[in-house]
């Protein structure tokens, strides 16, 4: 008993700061997509290949952009899917110059700016999903502590 109660205690604790953990990565990550709320044209200087792994060859923008008479430089890296070599990106960076930019960013901080706003639902799945199995060993511990046992009389009946 005391056994099952520090497993469902332990499992309910990690659960909980898994959920703190991603939650918090979820909210920032959906703060910081919500501040991105003005666009601008964007000047691109030069697409540079960063290796992140041997086989992971993201690609990094760098760009200009005016707001309010003033011009800010800033850089960014594309969305995934990342290329899985080093040539594949760079034949890719020839098809980029050739594209129109928008560039996203906060007006009351335009130095945070980025080419491309995307939301990431899976780290909010992430969290839902830890939310919901914290929940889960919580009702469980709580019922088991709720259930009561049978009452066995101690005494021999005729």
């Amino acid at each position: 008993m005391m056994k099952s109660w520090f497993k469902f205690n332990l499992l309910t604790l990690v659960g909980a700061l898994l959920t703190l953990i991603l939650g918090s990565a979820a909210l920032t990550h959906y703060y910081q997509f919500l501040k991105l709320e003005a666009q601008s044209e964007a000047t691109i200087e030069q697409f540079k290949v960063v290796k992140k792994s041997s086989s992971s060859y993201p690609i990094r923008g760098f760009y200009n952009f005016e707001f309010q008479g003033k011009t800010y430089q800033g850089s960014s890296l594309l969305l995934p899917p990342y290329h899985l070599n080093r040539l594949s990106a760079e034949k890719a960076i020839s098809q980029l110059e050739t594209k129109q930019w928008t560039v996203w960013f906060d007006p009351r901080n335009p130095s945070i700016s980025t080419l491309e706003k995307a939301l990431s639902v899976k780290k909010i799945i992430y969290a839902l999903i830890a939310l919901g199995v914290t929940v889960y060993f919580w009702f469980v511990e709580t019922a088991s502590k709720n259930r009561s046992p049978i009452k066995r009389s101690h005494h021999l009946q005729p």
